[in-house]
């Protein structure tokens, strides 16, 4: 349903970013070429496991040019994962057609999802790192849409994920 929706919009003219943060990856799947996703994937290999310790292997040079490309959103999401710095700029979203664009899903978004669970009760402490990995997802898709300028910002979620958090972000009009 998101796919098509998506599509939708897009014919419509709404200029709209897909984020699919379901570990199943369906919608990324769907859209993208195999081996594209497969090549994004293999590169973002060790920053899944260890960011900063990936990060620190390559100059600067080479991870500007590693983010200068596509990334998945678990690459995306990992420095907050692992209680990091933000990265300096966003990479670019992959085309899937005029008008729409995706942030490619990861198989390891489980990690993520079980970060949030986690550090979820220490939201309501105000833990700063638990607060911003409940809401780093919808900055993303706040600042995706500012720089990008897009219409709607469409988040795929895991199922499970909405079942225990009812107000996570689905779709966001941005203005």
């Amino acid at each position: 349903m998101t796919f098509h929706l998506a599509h939708a919009l897009a014919e419509q003219g709404y200029r709209t970013l897909l984020i699919n943060l379901d570990p199943q990856c369906n919608l990324t799947i769907y859209g993208m070429d195999q081996d594209a996703l497969h090549d994004i994937w293999k590169a973002e290999d060790a920053f899944v496991d260890d960011f900063k310790s990936a990060q620190q292997k390559l100059t600067a040079d080479d991870f500007n040019n590693l983010i200068g490309q596509t990334r998945s959103v678990h690459f995306l999401l990992k420095p907050v994962e692992d209680g990091v710095d933000d990265l300096p700029s966003l990479p670019p979203p992959h085309r899937l057609a005029n008008n729409l664009d995706l942030i490619p899903g990861r198989l390891t978004m489980h990690l993520y999802e079980d970060a949030v669970a986690r550090r979820w009760s220490e939201v309501y402490q105000g833990d700063p790192l638990a607060v911003r990995t409940v809401t780093r997802p919808r900055e993303l898709a706040i600042a995706y849409a500012k720089q990008f300028g897009y219409d709607l910002v469409i988040m795929d979620t895991s199922p499970s994920l909405l079942a225990e958090r009812p107000s996570t972000l689905a779709i966001s009009r941005t203005l």
